[in-house]
């Protein structure tokens, strides 16, 4: 276990302790399910002052707390400091240098959490693996998950998520990856970047921020690898892709609810599924895949009873037979992911239709591949959309652009929310409508169920950016 005396801490963050000293193990910023024997860090929020919440960590069983001012906490060791988001950073990025094992870190516009629970699912058939929880993949969410890190696992993975140039670096720098994977750049966020380079310019500061002997995995479809390998320069790097030379590729087979790959790496070839439906998910598969290999998470010397950090794999034939079975246990690994909560799960709605719940976030790359997957299922197709968000200047003219491809891909109707969507709408034509009010959206899709002949045949995506709830009005159609 990774632990650490308070004076200890203290020292390393450029300033005293008060009180006794003591020893803590991981951190946390929520005293209602602080872990006891762990550190309190008493973050202000815009509507909550952590510092008003010590006294319960302390009846949680927190063994410190890190505070900008000083109270009354009886005999808690306490660590004081003028900043505490910054400190927790700073503590995160030295909890981090005590974890001797690989870590990869992966970001992209799309695909980062589904990439991650599909590696997770290949790391954990292997060894204990700690991974992002949710997508707490931010400048807090990320320190918040390097302090949960423990000699007990063998593997870290770390999604990482930005909406302005220098954080992903930020990040980097703190997590110190031994593998970085971009999963893709697409139109997201644009109100922070400014233009979709400034999105891939943003991810590529991942590879840049790479150790001398990290691996770079990248996706060689898409228009900026070149950009990636660049920023990568002299590191390891394994590609991936379906379109272009790549490292890692497949052939594959697109099912309603699942997908049937032959994967095709440097190692050899393997047949696997995937419980995700739609192309998209293939590359995350691949993703997943290469950065696999990459770490090298099935070396022989890694599956002895004691534990030695693996290096990079190779793509030498001498390996012989163990080839087969780094293959066997990354296609078991992918098999064994299931889905991720708003990402394309499907559900049935008491009349028999079929949701395609995709409503965590969108923007117009995600928009599209989830319709590609709609258009594989018979008619009647609708599509229940909300705005997709920080798209600037270039909102209006992207949403315009999703209403004319679902048409093109043969969606029925379209019902839509949002000041955006007004654009898609008005570009889908014949069969849109456009609802002011959400409420009034869902009472009209449900009504259409319930007195439509085709009700059970009927398939509904539903997707909108985080900020429009979409959620609501999937859960609600399953009532």
């Amino acid at each position: 276990m990774i632990k650490m005396r308070v004076s200890e801490a203290a020292r390393l963050l450029g300033t005293n302790h008060i009180g006794p000293d003591g020893v803590f193990q991981g951190c946390g910023i929520d005293s209602r399910v602080l872990s006891a024997g762990a550190m309190f860090i008493a973050l202000r929020g815009q509507r909550r002052d952590g510092h008003d919440f010590v006294d319960l960590a302390v009846a949680r069983g927190a063994a410190a707390a890190m505070v900008e001012r000083s109270g009354d906490h009886g005999l808690l060791p306490i660590v004081k400091v003028r900043d505490c988001y910054r400190a927790l950073g700073q503590l995160a990025a030295i909890w981090r240098s005590r974890f001797e094992r690989p870590l990869i870190a992966i970001t992209g516009s799309n695909g980062k959490t589904t990439v991650k629970e599909l590696l997770a699912g290949i790391l954990g058939n292997h060894g204990p693996t700690h991974a992002t929880q949710g997508n707490l993949n931010n400048e807090l969410g990320v320190p918040l998950t390097l302090l949960e890190l423990d000699q007990k696992y063998h593997w870290a993975v770390v999604e990482m998520g930005a909406n302005h140039s220098s954080e992903i670096m930020r990040l980097a720098r703190m997590a110190r990856p031994t593998v970085g994977v971009i999963t893709r750049c697409a139109p997201a966020h644009l109100e922070g970047f400014g233009d979709i380079e400034g999105v891939a310019r943003a991810k590529g500061e991942l590879v840049e921020n790479l150790s001398d002997t990290g691996v770079a995995v990248i996706n060689a479809d898409d228009p900026y690898a070149g950009l990636w390998c660049e920023l990568a320069g002299h590191r390891r790097r394994i590609t991936f892709g379906l379109d272009n030379p790549a490292d890692v590729s497949a052939d594959y087979r697109l099912m309603p609810d699942r997908t049937q790959l032959s994967l095709k790496t440097p190692i050899g070839s393997q047949r696997t599924q995937i419980s995700l439906p739609g192309r998209h998910n293939v590359l995350n598969a691949l993703a997943a895949t290469a950065a696999a290999i990459a770490v090298g998470c099935f070396h022989e010397e890694s599956r002895d009873s004691a534990y030695h950090a693996p290096t990079p794999l190779s793509f030498s034939k001498e390996m012989g037979t163990q080839h087969r079975h780094f293959l066997e246990a990354i296609a078991t690994g992918l098999m064994s992911a299931g889905s991720v909560d708003g990402r394309l799960q499907i559900k049935r709605t008491q009349s028999g239709a079929r949701i395609i719940d995709d409503t965590y976030n969108a923007n117009p790359d995600s928009l599209a591949a989830a319709m590609k997957v709609l258009a594989n299922y018979l008619e009647p197709r609708w599509l229940v959309l909300g705005d997709m968000g920080e798209l600037g200047k270039q909102g209006p003219e992207l949403h315009k652009q999703a209403g004319i491809l679902a048409r093109e891909l043969g969606i029925t109707r379209l019902f839509a929310t949002g000041t955006l969507c007004r654009y898609t709408v008005e570009a889908f034509g014949f069969g849109g409508h456009h609802y002011v009010d959400p409420e009034q959206l869902l009472h009209t899709v449900r009504t259409a169920l319930m007195e439509g002949a085709t009700a059970k045949r009927t398939t509904i995506l539903v997707k909108g950016s985080r900020h429009m709830r979409m959620e609501r009005i999937a859960d609600g159609l399953l009532v």
